[in-house]
This record gives structure tokens, sequence and C-alpha cells, in this order.
């Protein structure tokens, strides 16, 4: 069993190591996205299975700068990046998507920050529980 001591240790020791990540990302969405894939080994082919974006859009997000962004699409690739909370909304908010305060918006900030691990298709057979209306991409879907 982990002391408290230990325990803080433990926090303290992942917030130096998201500080120093932080520290590091560059201030682009495509930057930033290609920084995590590099960082966690994960190619864009391995990335697009995860999260059933395609390929071609996300090289298109990468190299892109101007790329018309869908808010499924960003939230399906961090997800699949299994990023911590902080580097996730960091992320989203890098490409333009900002928390909003809607029933929806709140409920993927609680999937965020309570199921990180979950998959993509995890967070989305949560989702058809409720009855808000808001999909990720699905298998084979762009």
């Amino acid at each position: 069993k982990l002391t408290r001591r230990d325990e803080l240790s433990k926090v303290v020791s992942a917030s130096e190591n998201i500080a120093d990540i932080l520290d590091e990302i560059p201030e682009s969405f495509g930057k930033t996205l290609r920084y995590h894939m590099n960082r966690l080994g994960i190619s864009e082919e391995e990335l697009s299975f995860r999260s059933h974006v395609s390929v071609q859009t996300i090289s298109k997000y990468i190299n892109q700068s101007n790329a018309d962004k869908k808010y499924p699409n960003v939230l399906a690739i961090c997800k699949s990046l299994y990023l911590n909370p902080i580097l996730m909304e960091n992320l989203i908010d890098k490409a333009g998507f900002a928390m909003k305060k809607d029933p929806a918006a709140v409920f993927i900030r609680f999937l965020i920050w309570n199921h990180p691990d979950d998959s993509v298709d995890e967070w989305q057979r949560k989702i058809d529980e409720t009855n808000l209306k808001f999909n990720l991409p699905g298998k084979n879907i762009d």
C-alpha cells in the first residue's frame, strides 16, 4: 500500500513531467500533434486506426495550419493519443475548440478527466447511453 508521502511524490513527479512537456510543445495544433506523436512513437497510420480519422485528415491537420478541423475528429485524435487530460485539453484548445458550457461539452470534459484510458469506441458507448446528441468518428468514418 502506498503511503500518503509516496502518493504525493508520484503526483509531484507526474506534475513536473507534464510541466516539462508543456514547456516544450509548439504553439500550433499541427506541430503539437506531431510532437505528441513523435514523443509517443505513434505513426499517422496507427493514430488513424485508433481514432477512426483518416490518415489523409491527420496529415492535413499536421501539415496545413489553416485546415478546417472538425471537433469530433480532434477529440478522437486527442483521445487516441491517450494523453494526460491537461495535455488533451491543451491540444483541443490549440485546434480552436475552447471548452463550451453546453451539456455535451461538459460530458466530454467529464470523459477527458475521468475516463482518459478508454478508447474512442468506449467513449462513444458512454455518450450513446445518455440523451446527448454527439458522435465521435466511427470505424471507416471521417
